[in-house]
């Protein structure tokens, strides 16, 4: 608790619209007391099984849970105390879940890692697709967003294939000797250029 002489430096503050977001009173209590605890871990049982909850339990803690700390907490709770809570109450069948998920979500990232390097290796064939965006991506690390664009390069490819001439196309609309002699021009005028 604070003495009337802070607490009254506290109000001329407000009074003059200063910023008191940051003010500290000497005394402040962040802490429950020790006997508190004692008290808490004593009675663990008897309040998780209990049918109604002593009122300063209901009142002042989150949905009268006090894992769950109180409803006017003199500050909030970092990301990391939050998580510490929640990690405290899981079980351990939970965590094994967890494990889990977080296994098979590092075999997937992987796998569309190792597909889109892969697809980019193949597309280096082929100059008229537009890699670009998929490259972004990967040095992002956006997974999601790798795996949607590594099929629409895929797709990419495979209808440049469909368009280009090679041997084996174009045999399929001539003769094999008429698609050998076409082979050779192309050779022939890409080592020219």
């Amino acid at each position: 608790m604070t003495d009337i002489d802070e607490f009254l430096k506290y109000q001329d503050k407000l009074v003059a619209v200063e910023d008191v977001s940051g003010y500290k009173f000497s005394g402040e209590v962040t802490q429950m007391p020790k006997q508190f605890n004692e008290w808490v871990k004593a009675n663990e049982k008897r309040t998780k099984s209990a049918k109604s909850l002593p009122y300063f339990i209901r009142d002042n803690y989150v949905g009268g849970d006090i894992s769950k700390g109180l409803v006017f907490a003199s500050k909030p709770l970092t990301i990391l105390e939050r998580a510490a809570i929640r990690h405290a109450q899981r079980t351990q069948e939970q965590i094994d879940e967890i494990k889990r998920r977080n296994s098979e979500r590092l075999n997937a990232y992987s796998l569309i890692d190792k597909t889109a390097n892969n697809i980019l290796k193949v597309a280096n064939e082929y100059a008229e697709v537009d890699v670009t965006t998929l490259k972004t991506l990967i040095a992002k690390r956006d997974m999601f967003a790798i795996k949607t664009e590594t099929q629409k390069v895929t797709k990419q490819i495979a209808e440049v294939k469909k368009t280009r001439y090679t041997p084996t196309n174009v045999s399929k609309e001539i003769s094999f000797e008429e698609a050998s002699k076409h082979w050779r021009i192309r050779l022939d005028n890409a080592e020219y250029n």
